[in-house]
């Protein structure tokens, strides 16, 4: 079985959306920065969709999804059923930001869609945990894959704070932009750790642990998430206060790549086959 790539992407779009969803529920983006809530909205109902676009993409007859409805005891019908919800959360938010009306609704709904992204990722992951998969039936993965979607969307919340043009009357752009860059290195942290202490459970699962230190999938460990999808974020995360915007950008790039990386290197660990088969 190789890596399936539209299944990684899904995984990795879906949890994107927390970002957008968190930065209008926690901040007082939603009330006071109607700029950067338009941006926010809408960047989040795209990831949504585009990690809609995967899953079915992944299907290889996108018809065929009308029959994943057709038993709604199935894990994988509830799961898609909850993106679907999420993204007409999104869908309703968007348009209240960019059309104006509803404006009571906002924070509610970026609420709504903040709890139901997150649980839409922990479902996702969820469908993972397979007997027959020991490197997968561990309960550390989907709480990796969380955090992992949880530091992503951190940063892409930060990355629009950022970059987002100032609107009329909004002030204080740069506290806001210093708050998210606070929380993002303590939750990077969180996630190295869980990650780090994951793969090495999963690994000594699949074929002994000596696969992600010297083996087959070391080069993946060593520099897709230790170095690219941690180090480097962690770096530019502690000196992002010199260069905020070219720090943040380059950061959120690097924790895309170790976010590929990470759930990429589920399938060789849950198939326990050496990666170079699965291309």
């Amino acid at each position: 079985m190789a890596i399936q790539w539209m299944l990684v992407l899904y995984s990795l779009f879906m949890g994107l959306a927390i970002g957008p969803f968190g930065l209008l529920a926690i901040t007082d983006a939603s009330a006071k920065r109607p700029a950067l809530s338009k941006w926010a909205s809408v960047v989040g109902l795209v990831c949504i969709v585009i990690a809609g676009v995967f899953a079915f993409s992944h299907l290889g007859k996108p018809l065929s999804a009308i029959y994943v409805f057709s038993n709604f005891r199935s894990p994988m019908t509830q799961e898609t059923a909850m993106v679907v919800v999420t993204g007409i959360v999104a869908a309703v938010l968007a348009a209240s930001m960019l059309f104006n009306f509803l404006p009571g609704l906002r924070k509610p709904l970026a609420w709504i869609g903040l709890v139901l992204s997150v649980v839409s990722v922990i479902m996702i992951a969820g469908i993972y945990l397979l007997p027959a998969r020991p490197a997968w039936n561990i309960w550390l993965l989907p709480l990796a894959l969380l955090m992992s979607s949880l530091i992503n969307g951190l940063l892409l919340a930060w990355v629009l704070a950022a970059f987002v043009p100032v609107g009329a009357g909004e002030t204080d752009r740069p506290a806001l932009v210093e708050k998210l860059r606070s929380w993002a290195l303590p939750v990077l942290v969180l996630y190295a750790a869980v990650a780090i202490v994951y793969f090495l459970m999963a690994a000594s699962l699949a074929g002994g642990i000596v696969r992600i230190l010297i083996g087959d999938l070391a080069f993946w460990f060593w520099l897709g998430l230790i170095v690219v999808g941690l180090a480097a974020p962690a770096v530019l995360v502690w000196f992002g206060k010199k260069s905020p915007k070219l720090s943040v950008l380059a950061a959120f790039v690097f924790l895309l790549v170790g976010g590929l990386v990470v759930r990429a290197l589920l399938f060789p660990l849950g198939m326990r086959v050496p990666i170079t088969s699965l291309w």
